[in-house]
């Protein structure tokens, strides 16, 4: 079981798979304040899900270059490792705000995060299925 997160300054989407790590499916995106709050967020969801993994979108330009968020998002996947002594894979989330936004209503931002997050997590469980 893998669990995905699109992160943010205020608010992450949270996608998971399901046992055989063939679908994604979204979650409720978590809205927060504080870092720490995100992190006891996630807490909940390791001891409920029990992955083996995490996916984070890593916001990358069109050239395929670390934007301004970039390392603020693998400072933030350095505390899941540390927190959750679990693997962290960085996964390029190009245009899946604007996939996402074709598939979710627009006043549904949550949902708009966290269906970034499933079409971040299904393309990372496609690739893996491929190898």
């Amino acid at each position: 079981m893998v669990i995905s997160i699109d992160y943010g300054t205020k608010r992450a989407g949270i996608a998971f798979s399901d046992e055989s790590e063939s679908i994604a499916l979204a979650d409720k995106a978590c809205l927060f304040k504080k870092e720490s709050e995100l992190l006891d967020y996630v807490d909940n969801l390791v001891q409920k899900h029990n992955p083996r993994e995490f996916v984070v979108g890593l916001p990358l330009g069109l050239e395929g270059k670390p934007t301004k968020i970039s390392a603020k998002v693998q400072e933030f996947g350095k505390k899941l490792e540390e927190t959750f002594n679990l693997t962290v894979v960085y996964w390029n989330e190009t245009m899946t705000s604007i996939m996402a936004s074709k598939a979710v209503r627009k006043d549904k931002k949550g949902s708009l995060d966290s269906e970034s997050a499933r079409i971040i997590l299904q393309e990372y469980l496609d690739f893996k299925k491929g190898q």
